[in-house]
């Protein structure tokens, strides 16, 4: 926890998912992450 405490003092933006809920449902537990990279204007790269 200190280690992300510093980063985000760095400017790092940090998202976080329950293992329980990511073990469950990975689709739906990914929904407000790509939301959030939206929101950042984040885009996925081509290959």
């Amino acid at each position: 926890m200190q280690r992300q405490y510093d980063l985000e003092r760095a400017g790092w933006k940090f998202w976080r998912v329950r293992g329980r809920e990511f073990f469950y449902n990975k689709t739906k537990s990914l929904e407000s992450l790509w939301s959030k990279l939206e929101e950042m204007g984040i885009e996925k790269v081509a290959n």
